[in-house]
């Protein structure tokens, strides 16, 4: 990313920038909520195999993340980056292993979107004195 990208950034107060990530949290803790619930309250109890339950609990620890994202914890991007690479991978290691559905391959990586934008708007150390 180019310097001059970077800079305009950083001028988005901090306000702003704090609030688009307090909503795109929302609407990501919203869908990984939904997607737990579904496969545990909404469905009959099934026989789910190791990795859909590894996969749930990787979900519960982006929920976890995504809060600390939303209390500006230092800590929080990098753990929302590494379970959101353990949720994708997994979820890659399911779509290779069974058998070929209507998921494009390329489908997964729609799960780095948000977070990119919100490691974007983050406001880090240097940034903290510049607000509304």
């Amino acid at each position: 990313m180019s310097k001059k990208r970077v800079n305009s950034i950083n001028n988005i107060p901090i306000k702003i920038r704090m609030g688009i990530i307090f909503a795109l949290g929302i609407v990501l803790i919203a869908y990984h909520l939904t997607k737990i619930s579904s496969l545990y309250f909404l469905n009959p109890p099934i026989d789910y195999s190791l990795l859909t339950h590894f996969q749930s609990l990787v979900r519960v620890v982006i929920i976890i993340s995504l809060f600390l994202v939303i209390l500006k914890k230092k800590c929080a991007l990098f753990s929302m980056w590494v379970s959101i690479l353990i949720l994708v991978i997994t979820q890659y290691i399911t779509y290779f292993s069974n058998s070929p559905t209507d998921v494009s391959v390329f489908s997964y990586l729609k799960g780095f979107i948000f977070p990119s934008i919100i490691t974007l708007l983050f406001p880090y150390k240097k940034d903290t004195t510049r607000s509304v």
